[in-house]
C-alpha cells in the first residue's frame, strides 16, 4: 500500500508564529549586543595595556643600561613605539612621528628612577573608553623597581594584568 501525501493549498507560518520568532530574535539581541560592546572595549584596554608594556619594558633596558641619569631625559633611550589608532599622544620628537589619527603612550620626563607611562584613549577606541576624564591608563615604576597601574577608565574595563 502507497501512502500519498497531500499538501494544504494554505501551508506557511502563521501570523503568531512570526511574532514569536521575531520576539525571541529580539531578546537574544537586547542580551548581546551590551555584552559584544563591553566585550570590545575590555579588548581595546588590553590591547593598548600591552602597547604600554612594550614601552615599560624598553624603559627597563635603559635603566639597567644606564642610558639615563636623573634629570637627563629619555631622549638617549631606545623606546619601542607602537602607532595606536586607540591612543591621542603625540610620538617623542627624538623617535619619530606617527601618522595622522594615532598615537603613542606618553612617558614622563624622569627625575629619579621613578617613571609614569600614561595612554589617554581617543581615535577609534571605544566611547565608554575615550569619554573626557574617564579615559586614562598608567603604569608607574616605584623606587623599589615595581610597576603600578591605575587610571581613569571605568573599573570593569581595566585589564587583567592592571589590578
Amino acid at each position: 500500500m502507497k501512502l500519498h501525501y497531500s499538501r494544504h493549498p494554505y501551508s506557511g507560518f502563521t501570523l503568531i508564529e512570526v511574532m514569536i520568532v521575531i520576539a525571541i530574535l529580539g531578546i537574544l539581541a537586547a542580551i548581546s549586543i551590551p555584552l559584544y560592546q563591553n566585550y570590545s572595549a575590555q579588548t581595546q584596554a588590553t590591547r593598548v595595556f600591552g602597547e604600554m608594556s612594550s614601552v615599560r619594558s624598553s624603559l627597563e633596558v635603559c635603566l639597567s643600561e644606564g642610558l639615563f641619569t636623573p634629570g637627563t631625559g629619555i631622549d638617549q633611550c631606545r623606546l619601542i613605539y607602537t602607532c595606536s589608532t586607540l591612543i591621542s599622544g603625540e610620538k617623542h620628537p627624538a623617535f619619530g612621528t606617527c601618522p595622522p589619527n594615532t598615537g603613542v603612550p606618553q612617558v614622563s620626563e624622569p627625575l629619579d628612577r621613578n617613571l609614569t607611562i600614561t595612554a589617554t584613549f581617543g581615535h577609534a577606541a571605544h566611547p565608554a573608553l575615550s569619554t573626557p576624564g574617564n579615559n586614562q591608563l598608567t603604569i608607574s615604576r616605584q623606587n623599589d623597581g615595581t610597576w603600578r597601574c591605575a587610571g581613569t577608565i571605568p573599573k570593569n574595563l581595566k585589564p587583567k594584568g592592571c589590578t
